[in-house]
């Protein structure tokens, strides 16, 4: 009441204390946006809409493999309904929320008829063009609520996909290198057992030569043996001169 009365719409009586302390600066701030309404309506001209946000770009979900780049998703109310293409309102219901937070003091039914007490005495606007700004301004805001969760569904499920794709690959990787290495230990047995018999056969051969030497050792032994039994026969001894 003590707003209305800085706004020269109604008259108080003889109490002046007739508001608790705590509601004079909240009341100060309802006169002024009460004081803002009246000055444009003197004036014969509507209030000065907010001015226009420029819309901020639809954003998309990453592409797969560009996990780094991060998406745009915070924006102002403002940039939200100017996107949302919410239309201009007399009273916008921003200002109707810091009128009943300047009569904070006061009980919700005092509070109610005093906003009422403005909407008859100001044929610039109406009760109903703040309804309709805010149901308007609501819908917008839950249209972009339901965007950020699409996108975060969306992001979602391409983190999935892309976890599963590195899982899949992993797990080809890993059975790839796996086949490798039984080809690489089958191919190491094959050479671990060529060198094993290429081993034996030198060594096989070795020994046949070393016993076929032995052998023609023997042999040329007994020869010169039978040879040396001639000398032995007919050999001239020193004794025998």
């Amino acid at each position: 009441m003590r707003a209305l009365q800085k706004a020269g719409l109604v008259e108080l009586g003889d109490e002046p204390n007739a508001l608790p302390p705590e509601a004079v600066s909240g009341a100060d701030d309802a006169a002024a946006v009460i004081g803002e309404l009246r000055a444009a309506r003197q004036a014969q001209q509507p209030p000065t809409p907010s001015p226009a946000v420029p819309a901020v770009a639809a954003t998309s979900p990453p592409e797969p493999g560009a996990a780094s780049a991060q998406p745009a998703i915070s924006r102002q109310p403002q940039e939200i309904y100017a996107e949302a293409q919410v239309p201009a309102s007399p009273f916008p219901a921003e200002k109707l929320i810091k009128v009943l937070d300047g009569l904070a003091a006061l009980d919700p039914v005092s509070r109610k008829a005093a906003v009422m007490a403005l909407d008859a005495a100001d044929d610039a606007w109406s009760i109903d063009d703040i309804l309709l700004d805010a149901q308007r301004k609501i819908a917008a805001l839950a249209d972009a609520k339901a965007q950020l969760q699409a996108l975060s569904d969306s992001v979602q499920a391409q983190a999935r996909e892309q976890v599963s794709a590195n899982e899949q690959t992993l797990a080809d990787a890993t059975a790839r290198i796996r086949g490798q290495i039984t080809d690489l230990e089958a191919l190491m047995a094959r050479e671990v057992a060529r060198c094993t018999q290429e081993r034996a056969d030198i060594e096989h051969q070795a020994r046949n030569t070393q016993d076929a030497c032995t052998a023609e050792g023997r042999q040329l032994d007994a020869e010169a043996a039978r040879l040396g039994e001639i000398d032995r026969i007919f050999g001239r001894r020193p004794d025998a001169a």
